[in-house]
This record gives structure tokens, sequence and C-alpha cells, in this order.
């Protein structure tokens, strides 16, 4: 296949880039976009094939491989043509595609080798019924699949006068802008690189610094369980016309109304003035991205502040300034940000994050879904296994013709069923008492009562978050040289701060402080309900009667291999090994490089996730062994 043109990745197509494309060998479940269209009326498979050939030769991101280029950094390349891998399927009576047939949709895509485009053509009485496209998420984002959609029903429609009323509604309220020039995913990578050099990264990086002097290292100190643990999906709705009004009366957009609620509930659910979340729209900053296909939406992080003694309207404008700002300033580099947030992350001992995560999905519109009416009772929820660390709360905001929901999910150690559908009875709640008045702050904090982990002992709030002791004692007696721990807290300097000091009684003298840093900054790294002490007290040694447990094993002179790898892919840059990845100067980019320089010297035992954590790299040799 030949090629059109290529470049670099735009910054929102990082991520997958490292996660999926190189590290994880292609596409996994989970990782593609979809888009599912109704074709009620049924058209020949060829007219299918057709159109999604002319979508295919309309936007470039359905025809971009993904390769490494010489300097080993990411490229994007953009094929002249690409036939897509369309699947045939039998539908059943009810139009519905069989048990498994979705698969074909699921498998595995060598994205160096073929953009990830897969069609899932449902048939019935020889006519396609349904088209059901997966793209990977490092091509497309979710308003893109809003954009596939709608241009695969228009190219699919049989002819003029079919459109259903809610559909010619829907797009006759789109804005004019709606129609600018679509951009193409190099294109925006091309803006993004003057935007680099205009300090635009650096200015963005500066402001997420700024948040995070004031704001919290984690508003809810609990993480998704792992992989495969029990974690639950709660949805309401929220009638259209009651948020549009709220939204109008105080001049804001409805996803800034949603997010004040948000973070008056959670402030009030922590005992915090401020919580720190990650926000997505699909209005994607620029006109020109609105209507395009290709991945451009991409998060921005900010520090909401809530003060109890404004009246709404008032804190409702403080809140949409403070995302503004975000959008303004906060689009950035989501390589160099990671590396940032993994420095101020060591430097206070705990793992920066958001915590909480929310997404606005503007671009559901001619779908083809049922209208919802606004909640009448209680929300509903079903429980759901979730794979993977995410942001401990995940919030998706869908717009209907009638009616908006609110779908929250997240893990069961954080909220039960019951307390679950509480958070979003008493949002519901909120959005009621915001309606017609402006009562204050601190009455709608009064209506948030949800049962909460922090509030039963054993915890204590530091900077803004709240730090499990029962956990930091239970990593400390995970090291092997650790007989028993007790962890105390003692007041400090700063204003509503406070310092963590370990008590440890070790099994044998060799123990030192330097042993214990760097071993809890390792297993730290990904439980945000920790903290590093600040500071250790070791006693007297009492080893056990029975069997010593194993030592960590020294690094077998690995950590001179492990520099010499460094300086080989950040040439002249020096390295200390009691630095993490990042605070060495690592780059996102070159964790890749890294790995694979580490495998052809014959060693394994790391992972792309230990560069991301901030465990020296005196601790990641000692991780490497010959297999």
């Amino acid at each position: 296949m030949e090629q059109a043109r290529s470049g670099p990745l735009c910054w929102a197509q990082h991520w997958f880039w490292l996660t999926d494309h190189v590290l994880d060998g292609g596409a996994l479940q989970g990782r593609m976009m979809h888009t599912d269209v109704a074709i009620p009326d049924g058209v020949p498979v060829p007219v299918v094939r057709r159109a999604l050939a002319q979508l295919v030769r309309r936007h470039e991101a359905l025809r971009t491989v993904y390769r490494r280029g010489p300097d080993g950094s990411p490229t994007q390349v953009v094929l002249t043509d690409f036939e897509p891998r369309t699947v045939v399927v039998e539908l059943d009576g009810d139009d519905r595609y069989r048990r498994g047939d979705g698969r074909a949709a699921r498998e595995r895509v060598d994205l160096a080798a073929e953009p990830a485009l897969v069609a899932v053509i449902g048939v019935r009485d020889d006519l396609a019924r349904r088209v059901h496209l997966a793209v990977h998420r490092i091509s497309v984002d979710g308003a893109a699949t809003g954009v596939l959609h709608d241009q695969l029903r228009e190219l699919l429609r049989p002819g003029p006068g079919s459109e259903s009323a809610t559909a010619a509604s829907l797009r006759a309220a789109q804005p004019a802008e709606a129609a600018a020039p679509a951009l193409q995913p190099l294109d925006q990578a091309a803006i993004e690189g003057a935007e680099r050099a205009s300090g635009a990264a650096d200015r963005s990086a500066r402001f997420w610094e700024n948040e995070l002097a004031t704001g919290p290292h984690a508003s809810v100190p609990i993480y998704w369980e792992g992989k495969g643990a029990p974690s639950y999906q709660t949805s309401a709705f929220l009638g259209a016309k009651e948020l549009l009004a709220i939204a109008s009366r105080h001049r804001v957009t409805v996803p800034t109304v949603v997010q004040a609620l948000l973070a008056v509930m959670c402030t009030a659910w922590t005992g915090h003035p401020s919580c720190a979340i990650g926000t997505v729209t699909a209005n994607r900053v620029r006109r020109s991205a609105r209507s395009s296909v290709g991945r451009y939406a991409s998060m921005v992080r900010a520090v909401l502040p809530v003060d109890r003694e404004l009246d709404f309207a008032a804190f409702v404008k403080v809140i949409h300034q403070k995302l503004i700002a975000a959008y303004y300033y906060g689009r950035h580099d989501l390589g160099e940000m990671t590396m940032r947030e993994i420095r101020h992350s060591a430097s206070i001992g705990a793992r920066i994050t958001h915590s909480i995560f929310f997404e606005y999905h503007d671009y559901w519109r001619a779908d083809g879904r049922p209208v919802a009416a606004p909640l009448p009772g209680e929300p509903s929820i079903h429980q759901v296994k979730l794979a993977g660390h995410m942001p401990q709360l995940r919030f998706d905001f869908y717009p209907y013709a009638a009616a908006f929901e609110l779908s929250m999910r997240g893990p069961s150690s954080l909220l039960d069923d019951e307390a679950a559908r509480a958070f979003l009875t008493q949002f519901h709640g909120l959005v009621d008492q915001v309606a017609t008045t402006d009562p204050p702050v601190d009455e709608l904090r009064k209506l948030v009562s949800l049962p909460a982990p922090w509030a039963n002992g054993g915890w204590v709030s530091i900077r803004q978050a709240w730090v499990s002791l029962d956990d930091v004692v239970g990593l400390l007696v995970q090291h092997p040289d650790v007989r028993s721990a007790a962890v105390s807290v003692q007041p400090s300097d700063a204003v509503g701060d406070a310092r963590l000091v370990a008590h440890v009684v070790p099994r044998s003298a060799a123990l030192s402080v330097e042993d214990l840093d760097d071993y809890l900054r390792d297993v730290v790294s990904h439980h945000p309900s920790t903290m590093v002490p600040h500071r250790y007290e070791i006693g007297e040694p009492r080893p056990d009667s029975g069997s010593s447990p194993d030592r960590p094993r020294p690094d077998a002179g690995f950590s001179e291999l492990l520099a010499e790898v460094f300086r080989a892919c950040h040439p002249g840059r020096s390295v200390r090994m009691t630095d993490c990845y990042a605070e060495a100067g690592g780059e996102f980019f070159r964790i890749p490089e890294m790995l694979e320089r580490i495998q052809r010297a014959g060693l394994e035992g790391l992972s792309w996730r230990d560069f991301v954590g901030f465990a020296s790299l005196r601790t990641l040799a000692r991780k490497l062994t010959r297999p």
C-alpha cells in the first residue's frame, strides 16, 4: 500500500500509542471505539461496502498506520487507499447480532501494518440491516464515531424524505460551525507542533503544576481493585429542559453545571475544599475539529475549588472560569505531562491523580436510540467487571432529545450498590435545588450524605487527600526485612498539613532508611490511599523465630547496565540511580526503546509501568533478571 503522507502523532494519540500499539502488540478488547448504524429498510451488502470505501477516502484517520520513526518516536502514515475489513453475519429475527458475531470487531490488529477499521455487516433476507463499526482509539475519539455514524447513515439512506423527524430536528439544531472544513490528524499535529514551539506545552504544564500546588494529590483515594474485580455502573436520567434552563440562567454550559454539582458532592463527601478533575469534552477546542474524524479529544485537568460562602450563582461562574482556563492553558502533550506529574509525585511521596474523570458525550445525535424520560424514581445500577487501573470515579454525560443521562462507574470498595444509588439520587436532588433558586453552597453540601471509608478511623488528611495509615503499615510490613511497623502523625508547620512518621522494628541490622524509602517509592506509585512517610525511626532488630524470609536481592551489577541503556536512549544526559526515570529526565517516548535495549541485553523483569512510577532507577535495576 502506497503512502500519501506522514508525520508525528497528535498529543491526544500518545497514550494509546504507548499502551496499545507498541507495548501490548496491537488492539485489545476495550481499546476500540464502536458505533452501530441501523438500516431499517435494508440495503444490498455491496452498497454498504461502497459507502465504507467512501468514508475511508474522505477521512485520513481511517487509512492511517502507526510506526516508529528513525529516532524511535511514533509516526502516523496515511495510506493512499485501504480496503476496510468487513465481516458479513446473519441477524436474528429482531435484527440483532447473534452471540459471538461481534468478535471480528474486537480482534487484535497490527497497527503498523494496517488501519484498525473493522465493519460487521448484519444481514437478514439478503439485505444489510445493521453495520457495526469498530476503530482503534488511537485513530478516532468518541466525537469522531458520532461523525462516522451520521455520515454512514446518510450514505445508506434509501432516498429523500426517509429521515426521521427526530433526526431531522437534531440535525437542524447543529451549530453553523459544524460544517467547518474538516481537520485531518496530521494537520492537527502540525498545529500542535507550532503551539509547542510557541511555548504552549510549557504553559500547560505550569498551569497544572500551579493547580497541584494548592489542590489535592488524590480527591478520592480509592482505585479500581484491578482486573476482574467487582465494580458498579449506575445511571440516572435528568430533564434536559431543567438543566438547559439552569445553564442559560447563569450563562454557562450544561457540562459546567454538572461538574460544579459534582464538585459540591465530592467535597462534601471528602470534607476537603476542592477536588481534582480530569475532563474530556467532544467540542475539541478548534471549530474545524468538531466535525472531523480523528483522535482530537483529550483530557484537561483542573482543581475545582468549592467556596461554602458563595451562593450557587456566583459559585457556578467560578467553576466555569476555572474550566475555561483549563481548556485555554491546559491542552498538553500527554507524554510530557505524565513525566511532569511523576516528578511532582516523587517530590511529595504520593501519586498525583485527578481522581474524577468527566466526559461529556455531545456527539450522540441521530443514533436511532429511543428518547429517554427523566428519572421517575431510583437510578438503575448493575455490576460490571472493569480491568486495569483507572480514575476512581468516572462520570459520562450523554445528551438526548428530551433528557440527559449521567452514568457513574466506580469500584465496589468505594461505594456499594445502595450508596451508588444514593449518590445519583442526591445529585438529582441538587439539580432540583438549583433549578429555580440560588442557595448557598453550604446548604447544598448539607444535602450530601454518603458512606466514606475514610470516616471510619485510621485515616489522616494530608494535602487535601485522605491517606490510610493501615495501608501504609500494610505496605511496610511486606518488606522482608521489617518485623513490625506502626505509623504516627505529627502536625506540620504548614497549615492543615501533617507528617507521617514510620516506626519500624527490623529483622536485621542491615535494614536502612534508604532501603525503606526505595521500597516504598516503588510500591506507593499505584496506591493513591498511601504516602511515603516523611521520617523513619528504625528500632533494634527482633528476628523471627521461624525461617527467615527472602531478602531483597542485589542488582547483580545491573545498575551500570541500566544507566548505560538510559544514556544511550538520552544522549548527553547524565543519570543518578537514586532518581526515578522521570526525575532523571527520561522521555515518555523513549520507554519502548529502553525496554527493547534491556531485552537485547538478555534481561527481563521490567514493564512500561515501572517507568511511569516513581521508583528509583536503582530499584528498577534490582528487578532485572536473566531469563
